[in-house]
């Protein structure tokens, strides 16, 4: 029987793949690294632009002079392309993604470590660095090679005065900062977590090492 991650990425465990990206997400650091990039190919359009995200939320407002005419160029551009664009104010990358962008099945892939947050929506969602996201921009397309997968199964309820974010540091203490390196962590098990528990859990999976962190989509993905 196939894991979540392999009927996604539609492969063997090991195994590389050459995929379409569903959705590619940078932020105003990483956007204008990968802008950068991009033009070093030659490049200054996005191939799907409709699939494309860009969120300001990290040096917000620009601390200095350089950092406002980065941030100006990066808008001007995502504007240009017709980029789904969220400047200043309007939340952050990962809070945006999970409000009717990402759903289940996707392939996700964001300039930002902690794009394994939309796992909690069963899509296959993982981080790459800025100059693997302008490639993103200009084929739609990246490779990956299958992850093997950890299961941890979450039953029952959580007890009087415990949060999923207690969850996630046990089970990141448990493996340990490298325990589930270039794996999946796949959440199984009967228990009552809503979308906001499940979207801190898969959050975390990155700070085991983890590619990936996935739930399985159900009645409570929304």
């Amino acid at each position: 029987m196939r894991t979540l991650s392999e009927t996604i990425l539609k492969g063997d465990a090991g195994s590389f793949v050459d995929v379409t990206v569903d959705r590619a997400l940078s932020h105003d650091g990483t956007g204008i690294q990968a802008l950068t990039a991009l033009k070093e190919m030659g490049m200054d359009r996005v191939l799907r632009p409709d699939r494309t995200s860009i969120v300001y939320d990290h040096i917000v407002p620009a601390n200095n002079s350089v950092t406002a005419d980065l941030q100006a160029e990066l808008r001007r551009f995502a504007i240009d392309n017709g980029i789904d664009f969220h400047d200043i104010g309007e939340g952050i990358c990962h809070q945006v993604m999970s409000e009717g962008i990402v759903t289940p099945g996707e392939i996700v892939v964001g300039a930002d470590s902690h794009t394994c947050t939309m796992g909690a929506f069963g899509a296959f969602a993982t981080g790459v660095g800025a100059s693997d996201m302008a490639s993103i921009w200009a084929t739609g397309e990246t490779w990956l090679k299958v992850p093997e997968t950890i299961n941890i199964r979450l039953e029952g309820k959580l007890p009087r005065y415990v949060e999923a974010k207690d969850v996630a540091l046990r089970y990141v203490g448990l493996l340990g900062a490298g325990g589930a390196n270039y794996k999946t962590i796949e959440f199984t098990g009967d228990n009552d977590l809503g979308m906001d528990d499940r979207l801190t859990i898969s959050n975390m999976s990155v700070e085991s090492g983890a590619k990936a962190g996935l739930f399985y989509a159900d009645d409570v993905t929304c």
